[in-house]
């Protein structure tokens, strides 16, 4: 059996890419968090350190794994630039198989149903994750190995600006102004034999 680690907390980090109120198209709940060049990382990657030396010693060095970490610097826009919110910082991606209890501030669990709306991308969390040592064989043969974060639990601390986009309104908020004018092509006048079902 791989190696695990014992659980740790990491810094407050900045959220991206969510996928906590549903599996994402791997069957896998997990998010990815940024940090900032602020952020104390050294209990984070000395876990990932430790897993690595337990499962392989000194046979694989670190660029010839795949780790959880990855340089925001190499996160660019379509026309080659450094994006933004990514610029000098360090992201963590954690995942894993099953649905994560999250706190909000007020560290009470936040149901289900408000978790896409509740944690989003750009506001700020806490995990709890451990890391696990991996490989992935094919036909017996091993293909590729590595390192990565399983995510145990998570906690929101504070709300931040969205990313991608600014903050988001209900669509009746967003067409409040519009008017449009009744007409025969309104679809409230339709019945269902107007309707080819």
């Amino acid at each position: 059996m791989s190696y695990s680690t014992d659980p740790i907390l990491t810094p407050v980090g900045r959220v991206t890419l969510p996928a906590l109120a549903k599996p994402d198209d791997n069957g896998k709940y997990g998010l990815t968090m940024i940090f900032d060049s602020e952020a104390d990382l050294k209990k984070l990657k000395a876990m990932v350190d430790e897993c690595i030396k337990v499962e392989w010693g000194s046979k694989y060095k670190p660029a010839q794994l795949s780790l959880p970490f990855k340089n925001g610097n190499d996160k660019t826009d379509d026309e080659g630039n450094v994006r933004p919110e990514y610029a000098g910082c360090t992201l963590a991606t954690m995942g894993t198989k099953y649905a994560v209890t999250v706190l909000n501030p007020a560290k009470k669990p936040i149901p289900t149903a408000q978790l896409e709306a509740e944690v989003y991308g750009g506001c700020y969390c806490i995990a709890q994750v451990n890391a696990y040592a991996w490989e992935y064989t094919e036909k017996g043969k091993v293909m590729k190995r590595g390192v990565s974060l399983g995510l145990m639990n998570l906690m929101k601390v504070r709300d931040g600006e969205r990313l991608g986009g600014g903050k988001r309104i209900s669509a009746e908020d967003a067409f409040a102004d519009v008017e449009v004018e009744a007409s025969s092509d309104d679809p409230s006048n339709y019945t269902n034999d107007d309707y080819d079902l």
